[in-house]
């Protein structure tokens, strides 16, 4: 009964800290710029949640998004950029001779679609590891080839909400206490999951749980 109950704390506690910082996401997302520099806080948080308290979150939030906000941005804008270009060659494209105009989209929606990929990756690879900005492009670049399913599911996960949104938008009201209090943390939680075993596998990082795991036995 005790185990059930300390369980239960747990979770409780977890799902304060992940609210927490999901307000904290949405109040720094909003001069959407600065979108690249919340996202990079949010994952340090993340990745840190085990062992922080709701004061230290809100200090650790904080403490990256300014430390990291320079380079966030820059990666942030640029994608952003280069999205807008790609998506304006699409529209270009258009108006060529359909002869032309079918491969050139496969080939424009294909670094488009990796590009998407890219960005799931690249904050959260900034909020794990202090490295320069061509550094995490290049590292990512290649994790994404070489992890392309996991990445997938990544890209999957960024973008449920607002897919949700756009297949019901009906239920926007019915969907929006989730998303203010859950929506953006707990889908940084999972992928903060996922790409730990990514960075593990990579060898970036040690199998810390499987340590301690053996370390017990």
């Amino acid at each position: 009964m005790n185990s059930f109950t300390s369980k239960l704390l747990q979770i409780a506690n977890k799902a304060g800290a992940l609210s927490l910082l999901n307000i904290l996401y949405i109040i720094c997302c909003l001069p959407l710029v600065t979108i690249g520099a919340a996202c990079t806080a949010l994952y340090t948080c993340i990745f840190l949640m085990p062992d922080s308290k709701d004061g230290h979150l809100v200090r650790t939030f904080f403490s990256s998004f300014k430390a990291h906000f320079r380079q966030s941005t820059l990666l942030w804008v640029g994608t952003c950029a280069l999205s807008g270009l790609l998506s304006l060659e699409l529209f270009i494209i258009r108006q060529f001779p359909d002869y032309a105009a079918f491969p050139l989209t496969v080939v424009v929606a294909v670094f488009l679609a990796y590009l998407y990929l890219l960005s799931c990756c690249l904050f959260a690879f900034a909020a794990r590891f202090r490295a320069k900005t061509r550094f995490i492009l290049r590292s990512c670049f290649i994790l994404v080839a070489r992890h392309l399913f996991l990445t997938l599911i990544l890209a999957l996960m960024n973008g449920a909400i607002p897919l949700f949104l756009i297949l019901r938008p009906g239920s926007f009201l019915s969907m929006l206490p989730l998303v203010i209090f859950l929506g953006f943390s707990g889908i940084a939680y999972i992928n903060g999951r996922i790409l730990t075993q990514i960075f593990i596998k990579e060898n970036l990082i040690a199998d810390t749980e499987n340590e301690a795991s053996s370390g017990s036995l």
